[in-house]
């Protein structure tokens, strides 16, 4: 496996990484920890742009009554 494949397969899976001094394997490192946070991206919630300190707990409230 080349220095590029193998970088490229530890960003991708989350690893850190374990040849930083080596130039081919942190490019492809970088794209692959790259691929993964946009593959992360895909699934978060949009619920979580509210604003900081909103609370909704009182409607569940209103509900259970």
């Amino acid at each position: 496996m080349t220095d590029a494949k193998l970088g490229m397969q530890h960003g991708r899976l989350g690893f850190e990484a374990r040849y930083p001094h080596n130039v081919q394997y942190m490019v492809a490192f970088r794209a692959g920890e790259a691929w993964l946070l946009r593959e992360l991206e895909k699934d978060r919630p949009y619920d979580t742009m509210t604003p900081g300190g909103t609370d909704d707990r009182h409607a569940d409230a209103a509900d259970a009554c």
